[in-house]
Order: structure tokens, then sequence, then C-alpha cells
């Protein structure tokens, strides 16, 4: 009987907790759970109910935050949201994109593209563009709570 060598298996890797949070998060959203302007609950439930630490649920909540799908107002709490895009959370391709990459790998390729994209835009922007971004910039803010 031969004995195989080489790289046949591939090393196993435990999941990080905060993507089991985040995984759990988007399951919700996707049976219908959790709808867009729902509340989540705040940090310290999380805690005592997924029993992990706060480190984890701030990680989970963090990569949820800058895929746009809930939006964290220090204070107020975590709100299920509509993404950037202009569609909802059940967009086709939000949809796609997270029933084949986990949040956090979703998360590294923004962070990885973004820049370059957001340079490039800038350096093609037109004028009027240029203006419009200007104006936002100088609006007044709301007064916060």
């Amino acid at each position: 009987m031969a004995h195989i060598e080489g790289n046949l298996f591939a090393r196993l890797r435990t999941q990080k907790n905060c993507m089991q949070i985040a995984q759990q998060v988007l399951k919700l959203r996707r049976d219908g759970t959790l709808k867009v302007g729902d509340k989540l609950p705040p940090e310290r439930a999380l805690v005592e109910r997924l029993g992990d630490s706060r480190a984890s649920v701030r990680e989970a909540l963090s990569a949820l935050e800058m895929l746009r799908l809930i939006e964290c107002r220090g204070g107020l709490g975590s709100r299920v949201r509509a993404d950037g895009s202009g569609g909802t959370i059940d967009g086709e391709l939000p949809k796609t994109l997270l029933q084949n990459h986990d949040p956090f790998s979703i998360f590294e390729a923004r962070l990885e593209r973004e820049p370059s994209l957001a340079a490039l835009a800038a350096e093609r922007a037109t004028e009027e563009e240029r203006g419009r971004l200007k104006a936002q910039g100088e609006k007044p803010k709301a007064p916060g709570p």
C-alpha cells in the first residue's frame, strides 16, 4: 500500500466568533426576522445572549456597518439599514455576495479596493460633481442628541 505525500488536504481553520455573530445577524435578516429599521439589542445584551466577549460583538457589528447592512450610532444602538447602493439588503448583489462569502471577506475586499476607486473617481470628477461634493461638505450638521 502506497503512502500518499503532498498537500492534498487544506489546513482546517476555526471560524472566528465575530464571524459567527455577523452570520447570525445576516441569517435573521435573510429569513425576515430582522427588517430594515429594526433595532438590534444593545452590545451588553448581545454579549450575554451569545456568551462571547464584547470585543467579538463589536468586531461583528463593525464589519456589518462597513458593509452598510447596519447603522451603529453611539448611545442610540444599532439598526438594520438599507445599503448605500439605493436598494435594500434584499437587492440581488448583496444577497449573492452574502450567500457565497462571509462578511469579513467582503469587508477586506472593500478595504483593499475602495481607496483606489475613490482616487479614480476624484481624478475623473467633473466640475459639476466637485461642486456638489463641496456643497455637501458645507451643509451644517444637525445638532446631536
